[in-house]
């Protein structure tokens, strides 16, 4: 897995919902999951759904799968259900 130093978070887009047992595929792919976070990172924990500036996404794959790298003061806000 891959560690975000200081105050970088390590994302993927949020790409499905389960409700009721039925799977939802995510058609909108402005929702990222938060995967791992630095050590300096204050506002946001693993686990949340972010929306981020997505000028400022480091892309990157690491054992064929897709994440995302960046900075703490990229992300907008955070999705509360």
């Amino acid at each position: 897995m891959i560690k975000p130093l200081n105050k970088n978070v390590l994302l993927k887009i949020k790409s499905e919902n389960v409700v009721n047992g039925i799977y939802i595929p995510n058609t909108n792919n402005d929702l990222y999951e938060v995967l791992g976070v630095g050590a300096q990172v204050l506002e946001v924990k693993v686990g949340d759904i972010v929306i981020v500036d997505k000028t400022n996404l480091k892309g990157l794959n690491h054992n064929q799968q897709s994440f995302y790298l960046t900075c703490e003061d990229n992300i907008l806000g955070i999705v509360e259900e």
